[in-house]
């Protein structure tokens, strides 16, 4: 008798036992999934605020004491002392250029124009030139200097998001430039 009822007890606290491993299975996935998209609801929020201190701590990195800030303006295209463009970047309304010149003995003046002018695609080009003085400076010095431009003006609309392409004589590149 008792070898029955062992016969017939194992059968069912096997299956109690293989009932309960898959409800936590279900339980764990469903933990899994929750955690996993509140996770993701996380990054997303403070996403904006993320990428704002990137930005800040970029811009500021970049910049040094011999760096030279100036503000972007619609203006006419007058000519240029010579100077190499080396590198551009941008980050928010900030457009960061680094430059070769020869000089090293007088002031150089820097000055960044727009053409009011825009090329009516998807999204808009605006044409900008970087105007530099060298202030009869006839040193022959290579001197490298980071030019911080602040492009606010050079936006199509000056709304969050509103995307235009910048072409900056003397650079190959497409500077894609969106309002923040």
């Amino acid at each position: 008798m008792k070898l029955e009822i062992m016969k017939l007890y194992i059968p069912i606290v096997f299956s109690a036992l293989l009932l309960s491993c898959g409800n936590t299975k279900e339980v764990t996935e469903s933990t899994s999934t929750e955690v996993k998209e509140n996770t993701e609801a996380t990054v997303i929020e403070h996403k904006d605020e993320i990428e704002e201190r990137v930005e800040k701590v970029i811009v500021e990195d970049l910049k040094s004491e011999k760096d030279i800030e100036i503000k972007a303006h619609f203006g006419e295209f007058v000519e240029s002392d010579e100077l190499s463009i080396n590198s551009v970047i941008i980050s928010g309304n900030i457009l960061i250029i680094n430059v070769t010149y020869s000089g090293g003995c007088n002031e150089h003046s820097f000055d960044m124009v727009g053409s009011q002018m825009v090329a009516k695609s998807l999204p808009p080009i605006r044409q900008i030139k970087l105007i530099h003085k060298n202030n009869g400076d006839l040193c022959k010095s290579l001197v490298t200097k980071t030019i911080i431009v602040d492009i606010r003006e050079m936006a199509d609309i000056q709304e969050s998001g509103s995307e235009i392409i910048l072409n900056l004589q003397g650079y190959q590149g497409r500077i894609s430039y969106v309002f923040q």
